[in-house]
């Protein structure tokens, strides 16, 4: 048994309308992503190969988009306050302490309730993040953002697509 899962593109954004609802669609879809993984990895019947899956994908897969994500959000830092920035840096942070602590659990060949207790640590934390970006960027509108800004968010979308066309 093995866990997979893809990401479903988000909705463009459309022109004159804030951020905020295309970034939580954005940031709903990697979260259904991410569940699908941990859930599978933390299932009553999943063993130690299913968990390793799982924090090879959080290795991997989820940790460039999170490298990206936060790059794009440093470059993006001219938009959002300095607290917001803190509180950012912080959970990006966290994030990556939590996933190193997965990968070390699977390591040494913890039992299934032990990983579940810190994949929904890795969970929660993720959820901050979503929801600190939102709070940073929600509120600016596609059309007042400069050409460059506009392909940051669509690189923090994970996706190549046009948005507010």
């Amino acid at each position: 048994m093995t866990a997979a899962a893809t990401i479903p593109i988000a909705a463009p954004a459309p022109r004159a309308r804030t951020l905020r609802a295309w970034l939580a669609e954005v940031h709903s879809a990697w979260m259904q992503e991410v569940l699908a993984v941990i859930d599978a990895a933390r299932a009553t019947d999943a063993g130690i190969w299913v968990r390793w899956g799982a924090v090879r994908y959080v290795d991997s897969t989820f940790a460039e988009r999170l490298r990206t994500a936060r790059g794009v959000m440093e470059r993006l830092r001219p938009f959002y306050a300095d607290d917001t920035a803190s509180r950012l840096w912080a959970m990006g942070e966290l994030l990556d302490q939590l996933r190193g602590h997965l990968d070390r659990m699977v390591a040494l060949h913890q039992t299934g309730v032990e990983f579940s207790a810190e994949a929904v640590k890795f969970l929660r934390a993720l959820g901050c993040w979503c929801r600190e970006v939102e709070q940073a960027l929600g509120a600016l509108e596609w059309d007042a953002l400069p050409p460059p800004a506009r392909a940051e968010l669509v690189r923090l979308a994970g996706e190549e697509q046009k948005i507010g066309a």
